[in-house]
């Protein structure tokens, strides 16, 4: 009888000093997944955002860059220019709908002619090569025309469109200038007195002009002197090679037709390519 209170006390002093461990209740342990979760998504989250805009920021540094152009009078009184320009995704993701567009102005800064590449994917460090090819007008009345006979800085507009990393948009922008040699630069046309021989009336004509162009003008010029009252007076042709950076100046003697009298008329000029490809040339006041 004497142990009972004893014993109880035991019992009162284990039960105080023991931990005691609970399972916390389901809906605990899930939120606090859920946190540990949002905290790791939210790691990559900012590492993949900080890789974005780094390599954003590296592939819009790498502007594109032109080569190897050409030049050549193609149909229509255009004038033909080809090239190619290159972009480098310098990032770590792929760039997507990369449209490259190419605007060019004359010396004047008047507009004469764009053109437009893409869109394209290409992969990350992987080069891209955007071929260009302009059309440009050089009628009488287009604003290219004074490229067949003036030198001058011609302006060039480079931007491209594109989504980086499926994510971003990106803009690259270039202001360029190309300097440009006219093939008939200088270019004039002269009527000289009317002279009699053996009856038939002949009249000098002279053609002088440069080649500053990067290719020659092979083909043949040929030429209508026209009266005030807008009759064909003479007509005639030059055989031309004249290389890059050649001039040229030649006199040919046509016969006059009766009664029509060049003063105060003009003369209307046609480059005919080796190609068989005619282009216009401008016509000349005559005295």
């Amino acid at each position: 009888m004497g142990c009972g209170p004893l014993l109880v006390a035991r019992w009162t002093v284990a039960d105080q000093v023991l931990p005691r461990y609970r399972t916390p209740p389901p809906l605990y342990r899930l939120a606090r997944a859920l946190r540990r979760i949002s905290v790791l998504v939210l790691v990559i989250i900012l590492v993949v955002m900080a890789t974005e805009v780094y390599s954003a920021y590296s592939t819009a540094k790498s502007a594109p860059t032109g080569s190897n152009f050409t030049t050549a009078f193609a149909a229509n009184d255009t004038l033909q220019v080809s090239g190619q320009f290159t972009f480098t995704d310098g990032g770590l993701y792929p760039v997507s709908g990369f449209t490259l567009h190419v605007v060019v102005r004359n010396g004047s800064g008047v507009l004469i002619g764009t053109s437009t590449a893409g869109p394209v994917t290409f992969q990350p460090t992987v080069t891209q090569v955007f071929p260009i090819d302009f059309y440009l007008p050089i009628h009488s009345a287009g604003p290219a025309t004074s490229l067949l006979t003036e030198d001058q800085t011609l302006g060039v507009g480079i931007w491209a469109n594109a989504t980086f990393g499926y994510l971003f948009p990106l803009s690259v922008a270039l202001n360029d200038t190309r300097q440009w040699g006219a093939p008939f630069a200088e270019f004039s046309v002269g009527v000289g007195a009317p002279t009699t021989t053996g009856g038939v009336v002949d009249v000098p004509v002279t053609v002088q002009f440069q080649n500053h162009a990067s290719f020659a003008d092979d083909g043949t010029l040929d030429f209508a002197v026209v009266s005030s009252g807008g009759a064909t007076c003479a007509t005639g042709s030059f055989v031309l090679n004249v290389a890059p950076g050649q001039p040229y100046s030649q006199t040919d003697s046509v016969p006059l037709a009766s009664g029509c009298s060049p003063a105060g008329g003009t003369v209307t000029s046609t480059y005919v390519t080796s190609d068989g490809i005619p282009i216009s040339l401008p016509s000349e006041s005559i005295p």
